[in-house]
């Protein structure tokens, strides 16, 4: 039980870390995109008929927070979990994200329990079962579901329950 406990405050640890390098390099690369997000909302407002001035810009980027250094910006968002907004919808990005989390997590529930409901009665079937062409059968399809691209089985459901 001990090894058991090591071994998952281990894996714990490499995910805090793996995700805490990984909101580090997207947040790097973010900022090696030209122009920053005041940049492109004054755009978007100048498309919209705006005249807008390098004042405007820099009162936007105090406004975002975008004066302040790189590692400030990323550590203290990090910390208190804050994303910031959106630069053109103007909208928390927890407030979206949580939307699309909800979506989310019912769909994988709902995947995660039609995989359960098909993969018990077959494994039980091949398992029970002293017919070979019936266990070969059965095996090819998982392993057919296994080595088939997500892609490609989503657009046959489509194909096939569209017919």
């Amino acid at each position: 039980m001990l090894q058991f406990a090591r071994f998952a405050a281990t894996r714990a640890v490499m995910a805090i870390v793996t995700l805490v390098l990984v909101s580090l390099i997207v947040f790097s690369l973010m900022e090696l995109v030209p122009g920053d997000c005041a940049e492109r909302y004054l755009a978007y407002k100048n498309t919209q008929g705006s005249a807008i001035t390098l004042a405007d810009i820099e009162v936007e980027r105090a406004r975002l927070g975008l004066d302040r250094p790189f590692l400030t910006r990323w550590l203290s968002g990090a910390i208190r979990g804050d994303f910031g907004e959106s630069c053109i919808l103007r909208v928390n990005i927890a407030q979206l994200l949580g939307d699309k989390f909800r979506i989310s997590l019912w769909i994988c529930l709902g995947s995660l329990t039609l995989a359960y409901l098909i993969a018990l009665p077959v494994g039980i079937i091949s398992a029970a079962s002293n017919n070979a062409v019936l266990n070969n059968s059965l095996r090819l399809v998982s392993y057919l579901g296994l080595a088939m691209p997500n892609f490609l089985l989503a657009l046959m459901v489509m194909l096939f329950s569209t017919i």
